[in-house]
């Protein structure tokens, strides 16, 4: 077999070895793919970082120079330190049915009352007065030099003046007294603990529509009567719950994304999973069918209440996220879901 036989005998093999490297990726010099996007991610969060310290408020800076030198002078080992177990810490309210009654108090223990400061009034350099706000309900507390267990400098006990702000977070541990003006504190005994410091001033009014949904947190610092429609909320959950409980329904928990969404005439949310990037689920308008599944499973008398997303307008009576509640009973006829329903209602 001559040379050139050759060749054309092995020329078929030659292009099929070739193909694949057409495929091959070129060689990269430089850092992986992986590296440069962790190097850009460690780029955009120095970004971030630099443009959220051009924000810093001058408040904040004033706030993080005291707490350093409080911190500096020992008066407390770390500014959001890990609460520690005590028998004798209760809530505000708790202390106000307990000691607020007695008369004159019981003094002879001691208790810890945990809280945000709502308000701070200070006479000289020895007594300081704090109201102390937790779940809406406000106690005095007395701090004076002369009582503080064990005693302590002037100076140090100045600069814990000047560290707390309206806004704080603190532990007080003292007992049950009078002040001057008759009326029921709580006297510390001990330097109080600080939780948590505010790094933010509280406005003393917010009116604004679009700040106060953008922030509904400090609207309810400033507002508290805002907090009122989700302890409503709260409550009423809790009625039709033990109403549908009583009468021997079973609560259950449906799944809130899937494959389709059902139930209702309107349009979902849709998204894709990691895991399946191929397949579109959706945020469920409705539990209905999956309840409706319940029922044929064997489940006769089931409800549920849960969050429900529809992707349509928004109004003052129409929000894409929204709670809703459903029930099922079967050998139910019309008459006797109205009677389930009317019961719920009119309790």
């Amino acid at each position: 077999m001559t040379t050139a036989q050759c060749l054309r005998v092995c020329r078929p093999s030659m292009r099929a070895l070739a193909a694949p490297a057409a495929a091959v990726r070129p060689f990269h010099i430089g850092p992986s793919s992986s590296t440069s996007r962790l190097l850009r991610d460690e780029r955009d969060r120095a970004a971030s970082a630099e443009a959220t310290e051009d924000r810093v408020t001058e408040f904040k800076k004033m706030r993080q120079k005291t707490l350093g030198e409080a911190g500096e002078k020992e008066l407390f080992s770390q500014t959001h330190p890990r609460l520690k177990s005590r028998e004798d810490r209760m809530s505000i309210a708790k202390f106000r049915t307990n000691w607020l009654n007695q008369d004159p108090p019981n003094s002879s223990k001691y208790v810890t009352l945990d809280g945000r400061i709502q308000s701070i009034r200070k006479h000289g350099n020895k007594l300081i007065f704090v109201t102390m706000v937790n779940d809406r309900k406000t106690i005095q507390g007395m701090i004076n030099f002369k009582n503080m267990k064990p005693p302590m400098l002037l100076d140090a006990f100045k600069l814990f003046g000047r560290m707390i702000e309206k806004g704080d977070h603190i532990s007080i541990t003292g007992k049950p007294a009078r002040s001057g003006t008759g009326e029921r504190i709580l006297e510390a005994h001990i330097l109080p603990e600080l939780l948590s410091p505010a790094l933010e001033q509280i406005p003393e009014s917010l009116t604004d529509p679009e700040t106060k949904s953008q922030k509904r947190h400090v609207d309810m610092l400033v507002n508290p009567e805002v907090a009122d429609t989700l302890r409503l909320k709260s409550h009423l959950m809790q009625r039709i719950r033990h109403h549908f409980l009583e009468d021997d329904f079973l609560e259950v928990q449906t799944p809130i994304l899937a494959k389709n969404a059902g139930g209702a005439v309107a349009r979902p949310f849709t998204t894709r999973a990691t895991e399946f990037p191929s397949k579109e689920l959706s945020l469920r308008v409705a539990p209905e069918l999956w309840l409706k599944r319940l029922v044929i499973g064997g489940f006769h008398k089931v409800f549920e209440m849960g969050p429900s997303f529809r992707n349509e307008g928004i109004d003052a009576t129409h929000n894409p996220e929204f709670t809703t509640c459903e029930f099922y009973s079967a050998y139910s006829s019309l008459e006797d879901l109205i009677r389930i329903t009317e019961s719920l209602l009119h309790g």
